[in-house]
């Protein structure tokens, strides 16, 4: 069953939906995949209505989204959302929920994912270490499912550092550590948002086609990224 929420605040487009739902302990596969799908339809039916619409997938289970469209969708054993929009204006959308988790399963996130560099940055920062942790996991995992379409083959996290987390804008940048490939080398850097909510770390990158972050700029106290 699958009960709409309000989306959380991390993208500019507006067609995303979200919803909560109950992961059954059967079939929790076919479940999340089917859940999924439908946040994705729901967001195509608002961005091109009256039209038919069929979401294929790659052979990684990953979304083949209709010509002209890019997007990210994501879930977790109580959320699922899904964000689209015209590849006109976007070259990808990256997207992340995770539960917060229990101490036991954040040592097994902070020996694969972060960094000396962004313990330091944790350390800094009014967040408990299980928002701070899971928000950097949840981060790389945007970045990654934003990065992953374009470059068209998997990298690991370590090839992601955050810089810099603003909690008072709910905003992250991040760059690249290693050539990724000749669009995203390494020092390539960018932004995304995050927010917490739904008992949830959410995540967002977008990374529009006309104007790129720039480095080494903060990022502005908006809405819109």
């Amino acid at each position: 069953m699958l009960v709409q929420l309000p989306n959380p605040d991390i993208l500019s487009t507006p067609y995303h939906y979200s919803a909560r739902w109950h992961a059954p302990s059967k079939s929790r596969r076919i479940a999340e995949f089917t859940a999924g799908r439908f946040c994705a339809l729901q967001a195509l039916n608002a961005l091109r209505p009256g039209e038919s619409h069929d979401i294929a997938a790659f052979p990684d289970g990953s979304p083949r989204w209709p010509a002209g469209i890019v997007g990210s969708i994501t879930h977790t054993e109580s959320f699922v959302s899904a964000a689209i929009a015209e590849s006109s204006r976007f070259a990808a959308i990256g997207i992340d929920s995770e539960k917060l988790p229990s101490p036991d399963t954040l040592d097994t996130v902070e020996d694969l994912v972060i960094l000396d560099e962004e313990q330091r940055l944790l350390a800094e920062l009014p967040l408990s270490p299980i928002q701070g942790r899971i928000l950097v996991f949840s981060a790389k995992e945007s970045v990654y499912k934003c990065l992953q379409p374009l470059i068209q083959r998997p990298f690991d996290f370590s090839a992601v550092c955050l810089d810099a987390i603003h909690v008072s804008i709910g905003a992250f940048t991040f760059h690249l550590t290693e050539f990724l490939h000749p669009k995203f080398p390494a020092a390539f850097r960018a932004q995304g948002r995050f927010a917490f909510s739904h008992d949830c770390v959410h995540t967002g990158v977008e990374l529009e086609k006309k104007a790129l972050f720039r480095s080494g700029e903060k990022p502005k106290e908006s809405k819109s990224l």
